[in-house]
């Protein structure tokens, strides 16, 4: 009996181990799968007039929006998205931006791409 109970105890945790690695390989294909998220130009002075792109690797790109980092966001892209798209976006005043390219996954955003934009006082 005590074999029984120690083999299916071994199944149990092998089919736990089993959906784990499925889960996180999910994770990474489904929400980190992205190629590439650039700015340009990344830097320059106000009032910065930039194009943000984004390569999603994952054929899976629903759900996506860029938030600006300047309290503005784009909207969002709900079903059938390009994976590679051009948003342009201005940038008024001076200072640090961290943009982030992000998909909504239930009743979270997950962070999938990110570039820093550095906006100098006109001149």
């Amino acid at each position: 009996m005590k074999d029984r109970q120690g083999s299916v105890a071994f199944s149990v945790i092998i089919v736990a181990l089993c959906a784990l690695v499925i889960v996180g390989i999910g994770y990474y294909y489904f929400l980190r799968a992205t190629n590439d998220f650039v700015a340009t130009p990344a830097s320059g002075a106000a009032p910065l007039s930039v194009v943000l792109t984004y390569t999603v690797a994952s054929k899976y790109t629903n759900s996506v929006y860029i938030d600006y980092g300047d309290g503005t966001r784009s909207g969002t892209c709900m079903d059938f998205c390009p994976n590679t798209l051009a948003t342009p976006h201005t940038y008024v005043s001076s200072g640090i931006y961290h943009a982030k390219l992000l998909r909504i996954v239930g009743d979270r955003d997950a962070v999938i791409g990110s570039v820093t934009i550095n906006v100098a006082d006109q001149q």
